[in-house]
């Protein structure tokens, strides 16, 4: 099972934001403040929501006060 993609609608400094995933292992490189946190962020947040107040304050989209988007998972050649 792995993550094939995820698409960010708003989260952070993001929005718009496609991403596609590989199975195996995936490195995301760039810049300082070029979103690489941001992405980890939104993934862990796709599974399990905010850990509390202030994490879901620090991720809203600074444009619309809003945390949205998706991933597709794999899971032997199906799609979820």
């Amino acid at each position: 099972m792995y993550i094939e993609s995820i698409y960010i609608v708003s989260f952070g400094g993001l929005s718009n934001f496609g991403l596609e995933l590989f199975d195996g292992l995936n490195i995301i490189e760039g810049k300082n403040e070029s979103g690489k946190s941001t992405i980890s962020d939104f993934i862990r947040f796709i599974f399990y929501g905010f850990s509390g107040k202030g994490d879901r304050e620090y991720h809203l989209s600074f444009s619309s006060a809003s945390a949205e988007g998706s991933a597709i998972i794999n899971r032997v050649g199906k799609r979820y």
